[in-house]
């Protein structure tokens, strides 16, 4: 019976669903794969809040889709640095409507920590940063919100 097993789960590693491609050694895009479910937001002036009802996809090809309520509120595509400390992660934007592209600039940039099935995510929000508008905000420096504008989302990974 053993010798048939071997083989079988030999063959489900090599041909998995999904295989996850080779993004180089400074990247954490296939770790992200999945589905994550929101659980907070905090924002720069401490304030939190819980229970999202934020779904974030990321996909094998790079793509990603935020939903809120079954609703796209972002897509586009993502790149992540682990050389960087902490880890960065750069969205752009493309959609879902070219509001959205010119709200955010076309790109919004982050840092996250990954632990286990736990993600957070930091970047600035456009809409919240002061000065003057039509500027892309900077990279957080940390993966807490230390400056005016700077949102940390806390998101949970989603059994397959």
């Amino acid at each position: 019976m053993l010798r048939y097993l071997v083989p079988a789960v030999v063959a489900c590693l090599l041909l998995g669903n999904d295989p996850i491609p080779n993004w180089g050694e400074t990247t954490d895009a296939g770790n992200l794969h999945g589905t994550w479910y929101g659980v907070s937001i905090e924002d720069s002036y401490g304030d939190k809040v819980d229970d999202l009802k934020a779904v974030l996809i990321f996909e094998n090809n790079g793509n990603f889709t935020l939903k809120r309520r079954g609703k796209i509120i972002l897509q586009g595509t993502f790149t992540t640095d682990t050389s960087k400390e902490p880890k960065t992660i750069d969205l752009t934007i493309t959609g879902p409507d070219a509001s959205v592209r010119e709200q955010y600039k076309g790109k919004v940039l982050g840092v996250y920590q990954l632990e286990r099935d736990t993600l957070k995510w930091c970047h600035a929000d456009p809409v919240l940063q002061p000065g003057p508008r039509g500027h892309l905000p900077a990279r957080p420096p940390k993966i807490t919100p230390t400056n005016i504008g700077e949102c940390c989302f806390t998101f949970k990974r989603l059994p397959p």
